[in-house]
């Protein structure tokens, strides 16, 4: 039943004007929510930690989505789009959210680096770069030439 009533949430706030997006989105928010606690073991548990955690995102209350992407990576460790949840942990913790917190936004890198073997070679190097210099805020790094930091 609050499955049924998610998708039929969604359906409507792709389809409304913006004037009850607030209103259908509050309620999806919150039918999200009532999901996860109510069927915790839910293959549908983790689509609906996630879509929180991309809600939260979208809105910018990194805090929240952190938290409900940390819950999400806790608890379903099989999760398909893990490593895109991975990517955002650490981009949240490494420059949204201030003060920036580079041990945790380390620790989302590493894992990610560690949990896909097989990604994109040239996605591997960023990344890999990143973690060598997780000391620098992204700031620091742009404005540093790349000569600088061999």
């Amino acid at each position: 039943e609050l499955k049924t009533k998610i998708s039929e949430i969604e359906t409507k706030l792709s389809e409304e004007s913006s004037s009850n997006v607030a209103v259908n989105r509050t309620e999806l928010i919150k039918s999200l929510k009532s999901f996860y606690q109510k069927y915790p073991e839910n293959e549908f548990a983790a689509n609906c930690l996630n879509k929180l955690h991309l809600i939260h995102s979208a809105d910018r209350d990194y805090k929240t989505a952190a938290a409900y992407a940390d819950t999400l990576l806790e608890k379903s460790p099989k999760f398909p789009e893990r490593a895109i949840v991975l990517e955002s942990q650490y981009n949240t913790y490494d420059m949204f959210i201030k003060p920036r917190n580079k041990e945790k936004a380390k620790k989302y890198l590493q894992m990610l680096l560690d949990e896909n073997p097989d990604m994109d070679a040239e996605q591997r190097k960023d990344f890999e770069y990143r973690l060598k210099y997780i000391d620098l805020t992204i700031e620091q790094l742009i404005s540093m030439d790349r000569e600088e930091l061999k």
